[in-house]
């Protein structure tokens, strides 16, 4: 079992070992949360912008780019190198690599 087992779901740990080590994935990117930030909107936003700092700077460096967010939930929406997804989730503030899914009606 790899490292980061626990942060990247199984889902995208299949799709990156199956693409070619540069091809660009799709992500979505869940970060800690600071439980004193709930108390506000407000700290939540400031709680986000602070985490997001070096998940962002990591995309960038490893060649990718950020595509999206949602502060309100503490995601971000990336398209990373498949090789990065590793690296990626080794990052403290994330909570999580999952890919993307569809919302759908109920």
């Amino acid at each position: 079992m790899s490292d980061h087992s626990a942060t990247v779901t199984a889902a995208l740990e299949q799709l990156a070992g199956s693409r070619d080590a540069t091809e660009l994935l799709d992500v979505v990117v869940e970060l800690r949360q600071d439980p004193a930030a709930a108390e506000s909107v407000d700290q939540l936003r400031r709680s986000f912008g602070q985490m997001r700092v070096p998940v962002e700077k990591t995309i960038s460096d490893l060649g990718g780019t950020v595509t999206g967010e949602a502060w309100i939930n503490h995601t971000l929406r990336a398209q990373v190198p498949a090789r990065g997804v590793s690296e990626l989730s080794r990052v403290g503030t994330v909570r999580a690599l999952d890919v993307p899914h569809q919302l759908e009606a109920d």
